[in-house]
């Protein structure tokens, strides 16, 4: 911090730091800066207000006010009258200041990031020099719309140009994101509103019925209200529909959370009331509060009140309701704790740390039996639903109804070519329009995607059917279906009979391959809503599968979902030496579905078309020649590791790899769930490379932190910061862990790249590294065998063909299935000669390879 006053001539001062508890001019005279030019004030707490004293520079042609807690500009901003650039990003702002309309200078303007704005006054028409207004992310913006913001202030202007010629009408259009336990009663609530009576759908978890009525994926209905429409979105329950929740996730959602009384009572009667509200709502939060971190309270709908008595049931809700408050403290205590440690602010939840008010508010709290005379609850869940779909009203132009009703028509179509629209109406306004429809959830138009671009999806069903051809709640009944009634088919010159076919639906269930030929196959004949390859593309949307993966003469794609194998431990050891990073995820947990996502996007990202690789339900392993890359996801533990396996050789460029692949995970974890809270430990290599069981660790290291700030056009994306620069050379250091435990004494020895990142050895400090490495492997050894339990000693026994033979058969379970198996296909082979088997195999596989071998004929050893 500075404490002496700047020079009057200074041209541009950045990165002022100011405080709350004293006057500005006590650290920096600004006052007296007369020809300033610009100034950096980001990242300062301003929950006060702006100093005036910013009001006085009147020669500022440039003022950065980004990340500063702003809910206003005061007015003395205002007599800036030379400012051309202001940024006010990623403040707390409601409406553009009416300082900021005042600065008739101004060029540039930016106020992304400011998630609680929502409108912009026509005021800005007066601002005749502006050529840049950034509205990223201020995706509740109503006046204009979010959709004509997006296009930028030519589009504002007109918009408001439009509005001006009288030719307007108001909506209220919202999308009601409806999640809850599978059963919990979501798809009856949907049908009970839109009847106006009680609508029960009879089924159990035992009555095999129910499987075609069940909400594979999403489904999207309108609700039409007293002056507004809400888009009732009712998700499947089931963990493999929790994928297509993306659709849902949108900062304008009113979000209405469904719990049954008898999950409720079942799970707290085993497992505490605490654990039974976390599962059947305060879980389902972090499916929208954590990507949505400004969306509005919730609504609360119980069902299946018969469930307890009469007397019972405000009991029961009121029990609900306090453990629900007591998961929120939880949280926020961890928070507390969480800012305390960490640099800058991640997004915090905004209903949720407002301890002022209650998570659900008594007044939004319905109670739903299965008596089918009572309609009083529905009628007061739609009063409570049309209040708000209110709040989300917007003026638009009359034309805009006009190309709206136009899309909603085409019924006779599975999907619109876009060039239909833009044959009949003005691309730039059918275009916002599009944008528009989009945002409310009425269509899906990925403008975004050059490939999916050219179609509107405006009959949102066909989509859930074409994610739940291969995501299903039953899928070994839907499998046994398709094969009673598959016919043999040609694809691309090959022959596809039964026994293939077979092999292809195996391939798929246990490694997640889905051949192309087999998706094909399921596109045809049971979807065939849209083209093959838009199909292809729409699940890529969605990040649910990688590919098309060319091995040989087979192609096939990668859905880490549908893998029944898991990552064993093999990783942690493969290659001379390993590099490895873990990250932890603190606060509202994240849904299994962010992590299998996260695969996805590692092997979209990492892939090329020499590298082959090895996908996982928890992870993926990608070989590139010499070295290789692991993602590994641990949900329960909410942490993945990523982990570069590496020689001496490639030491530098593998630093580089780790470094790209973690930065990878984390902007695309923390841009998606903007709310998580990501914790980086570094784990020692030279502790990995002595095969230590407790290696060292550096927990949110200075030279490598996840922190949020402004990039370009991405107000919130995660930044690795990483310095490279320090740990470039070739240095002798501690080891992390002798350092930790204050042991560190005498000359350091260890190379610093088998401790720190490096980017670059030359031939010289790569022999160096090789002969350290060289000279320590005695020292690798006698850790390892400090660390190994005397081995069990085989005994005799009889085997089945009446032959006694005493042989110790050392086999290695530490691979993946394909190995294993293959040393059971020898113990076929030679069951004659083999009788005592003693397998090497970590405790946590022995159950496993119980499993696939006689037991009573094993001994384990470590």
């Amino acid at each position: 911090m500075c404490a002496t006053p700047v020079s009057a001539h200074a041209d541009y001062f950045t990165n002022v730091p100011m405080r709350d508890d004293a006057p500005v001019n006590k650290y920096f005279s600004l006052s007296s800066l007369t020809q300033l030019k610009g100034l950096a004030l980001t990242g300062n707490n301003f929950k006060e207000g702006l100093p005036e004293v910013v009001g006085t520079l009147t020669t500022l042609t440039e003022l950065l006010l980004d990340w500063c807690q702003l809910q206003d500009l005061p007015e003395s901003l205002s007599k800036l009258s030379q400012l051309e650039e202001l940024d006010i990003s990623g403040n707390k702002l409601k409406e553009v200041p009416e300082a900021v309309f005042h600065l008739t200078e101004l060029k540039e303007l930016d106020i992304s990031g400011n998630y609680e704005l929502t409108k912009i006054d026509e005021k800005v028409m007066a601002l005749n020099k502006l050529q840049m207004l950034n509205c990223y992310g201020c995706s509740k913006l109503i006046s204009p719309p979010y959709a004509v913001c997006q296009d930028g202030i030519h589009a504002i202007r007109e918009y408001f140009k439009v509005l001006s010629q009288g030719r307007e009408i108001e909506v209220c259009n919202a999308p009601v994101a409806i999640v809850g336990n599978f059963l919990a009663g979501k798809t009856s609530i949907v049908k009970s509103l839109r009847q106006g009576k009680r609508v029960l759908t009879k089924r159990s978890e035992s009555d095999v019925s129910f499987i075609d009525e069940a909400t594979k994926g999403f489904e999207v209905h309108d609700l039409k209200l007293p002056d507004s429409t809400a888009n009732l979105i009712d998700h499947g329950g089931q963990d493999v529909y929790h994928i297509a929740y993306q659709y849902a996730l949108k900062e304008n959602n009113i979000p209405l959370f469904v719990v049954s009384f008898k999950h409720f009572l079942e799970i707290s009667h085993k497992k505490g009331s605490q654990v039974a509200a976390k599962k059947t709502c305060w879980d389902w939060m972090s499916h929208l509060y954590l990507s949505c971190p400004f969306l509005g309270p919730p609504l609360l709908v119980f069902t299946h009140a018969d469930a307890v008595t009469s007397q019972s049931v405000e009991v029961c809700k009121d029990n609900f309701l306090e453990e629900i408050e007591h998961l929120r403290r939880n949280m926020l205590a961890e928070e507390r704790e969480f800012y305390g440690t960490k640099q800058g602010e991640f997004q915090k939840i905004l209903h949720l740390s407002n301890t002022k008010a209650p998570v659900f508010h008594p007044e939004e709290v319905f109670i739903f039996s299965d008596d089918q005379s009572d309609t009083s609850n529905i009628e007061k869940l739609k009063l409570a639903l049309g209040k708000r779909c209110k709040t989300f009203k917007t003026i638009i132009p009359e034309a805009w109804n006009e190309i709206t009703q136009f899309v909603t028509d085409q019924t006779d179509k599975s999907v619109i070519n876009l060039s239909l629209i833009e044959e009949k109406y003005s691309v730039k306004e059918s275009h916002t329009v599009l944008r528009y429809m989009h945002n409310t959830g009425s269509i899906l138009w990925y403008n975004q995607i050059a490939s999916l671009k050219p179609f509107v999806f405006h009959q949102i069903r066909h989509i859930s059917e074409t994610i739940s051809l291969l995501f299903h709640h039953q899928p070994e009944e839907q499998w046994k279906e398709r094969l009673a009634t598959f016919t043999s088919f040609l694809y691309q010159g090959r022959q596809i009979n039964k026994r293939k076919y077979e092999e292809m639906v195996e391939d798929f269930k246990h490694d997640g391959i889905l051949d192309t030929a087999l998706l094909y196959y399921l596109l045809t004949k049971e979807s065939g809503k849209f083209p093959g390859e838009v199909s292809v593309e729409l699940l890529k949307s969605f990040k649910v599968l990688h590919g098309r993966v060319r091995k040989r003469s087979k192609e096939y794609y990668l859905i880490p979902f549908a893998s029944q194998s898991s990552m064993d431990g093999s990783w942690e050891t493969d290659g001379d030496l390993q590099l490895r990073l873990g990250i932890e995820f603190g606060g509202l947990p994240l849904p299994i579905y962010a992590f299998h996502l996260a695969i996805v996007k590692f092997l979209n990202v990492e892939t090329s078309l020499h590298s082959t690789m090895k996908v996982r339900n928890n992870g993926s392993t990608i070989y590139h020649g010499e070295s290789s890359t692991h993602f590994v996801h641990f949900f329960a533990e909410q942490r993945v590791t990523v982990q570069v396996s590496t020689s001496a050789q490639l030491l530098a460029s593998s630093w580089k790899r780790l470094i790209k692949t973690t930065q990878l995970i984390l902007e695309y974890i923390t841009s998606t769930w903007k709310a998580c809270r990501p914790s980086v430990k570094v784990v020692c290599p030279h502790c990995l490379y002595l095969r230590d069981p407790h290696p060292g660790t550096f927990v949110d290291p200075d030279w490598l932190c996840p922190l949020f700030s402004t990039v370009a056009d991405h107000p919130m994306k995660c930044q690795l910061k990483v310095d490279a620069e320090g740990f470039s050379g070739f240095q002798p250091t501690f080891c992390s862990k002798r350092e930790a435990e204050g042991k560190a004494s005498g000359r350091p020895t260890i190379p610093s790249p088998l401790v720190y990142p490096c980017y670059s050895l030359s031939d010289d400090e790569t022999q160096k590294v090789t002969e350290y490495l060289s000279k320590v492997i005695s020292q690798r050894h006698a850790i390892s065998s400090a660390h190994l339990r005397p081995q069990a000693v085989s005994s005799s026994k009889q085997d089945v063909r009446g032959k006694r033979v005493q042989l110790q058969s050392h086999i290695t379970a530490e691979g993946d299935d394909s190995e294993l198996s293959d040393s059971l296909d020898y113990l076929d082979e030679h069951q004659a000669e083999l009788a005592i088997i003693s397998l090497r195999v970590k405790s946590s596989k022995k159950a496993w390879a119980k499993k696939l071998f006689d037991s009573s004929s094993v001994s384990f050893f470590s």
